[in-house]
């Protein structure tokens, strides 16, 4: 419970999908790389819902934000990047079971430097 509770805070402060820390965590438990993305597919869904939760409540009291909004939670951007993850999410799944898994790999490291990329830069 603790592991994934430290996940979702550490997701929700960076602001990036639960995911992207679940696989390299289950990965490195010797979990099989495919699996680790099922499954981070899987618990990233109550990551996101219990992170939209917790950024509505934590928003409702606040004014000024955008029309549109429940606390800092924008229902256009909300709508828009669930209904395109649930219409790509098969063709993830297609392609993580066709993609030879050290390709796979260097993929998801490549996404990851990224993200990690794209925080940096935001800091500065």
């Amino acid at each position: 419970m603790s592991i994934g509770t430290g996940i979702g805070a550490l997701s929700a402060l960076l602001g990036i999908g639960g995911g992207t820390i679940l696989v390299p965590f289950f990965h490195w438990c010797n979990v099989d790389l495919r699996k680790a993305i099922a499954t981070s597919t899987t618990l990233g869904f109550g990551l996101a819902v219990l992170g939209t939760i917790g950024f509505i409540m934590s928003g409702l009291e606040r004014s000024g934000l955008p029309s549109g909004s429940y606390g800092y939670v924008s229902v256009p951007a909300l709508i828009g990047i669930s209904s395109t993850a649930m219409l790509f999410a098969p063709y993830g799944v297609y392609l993580s079971h066709r993609v030879p898994l050290r390709k796979l790999k260097r993929i998801f490291s490549l996404l990851l430097l990224c993200l990690a990329v794209n925080i940096v830069v935001g800091l500065i």
